[in-house]
């Protein structure tokens, strides 16, 4: 909100540059009385169809899953440690601890097929289990929805491994709460779960 004052007789200019970078332009001049006290100005009206920022125009939104795709990459090819490792024959279920970013949380998994069959991923599955000690307790297992997949294979052929990421919602841990990974696969009976 701004109030203005004029001089009779001379003409100025008016520039207006708000707090969302939106610029606005107008030309003042001095008149004896007002038709219009106040004036409310649309968004519309602004002479830049981009707002800008502090160092010049603001950049063109990243799209979402442009934007997971640049950290899952780096985290695909950066990861060294992993903290949950799962054995069954010959096939292998590695997992990093939850990355937090924004409001998502990245999870590196790594297969490795080391047995002389393919291995068809049916599903995998990161569940919030809700458990308590007590006997007779109530035990709940809650599937987190994965917002993004990168680089998940259907398959991971005999002698390879893959590493790919999943990005889920951000969520915690209660007192009582732990994760439980699943992974299944098609047709078979090599299942890991920890």
């Amino acid at each position: 909100m701004a109030l203005l004052q004029a001089k009779k007789d001379v003409e100025s200019n008016l520039l207006v540059v708000t707090e969302d970078g939106a610029i606005y332009s107008w030309v003042l001049a001095y008149r004896d009385s007002l038709t219009q006290f106040h004036h409310f100005i649309s968004p519309l009206n602004s002479i830049n169809p981009q707002p800008m920022t502090k160092k010049g125009i603001a950049p063109k939104p990243i799209p979402q899953l442009e934007r997971y795709d640049t950290l899952c990459e780096q985290l695909v090819r950066n990861t060294k440690q992993f903290h949950h490792i799962k054995n069954v024959g010959n096939i292998r279920l590695r997992m990093t601890h939850s990355i937090y970013h924004n409001a998502e949380v990245y999870v590196v998994y790594e297969i490795k097929n080391a047995s002389s069959v393919p291995y068809q991923i049916d599903r995998l599955q990161l569940l919030r289990v809700l458990k308590k000690s007590r006997r007779k307790a109530s035990h709940q297992e809650t599937p987190i929805q994965p917002l993004h997949s990168f680089r998940m294979p259907k398959m991971v052929g005999q002698g390879n491994t893959i590493r790919f990421v999943v990005v889920y919602p951000k969520f915690t841990l209660g007192e009582h709460h732990t994760l439980k990974i699943s992974l299944q696969e098609q047709n078979g009976s090599r299942n890991l779960i920890f």
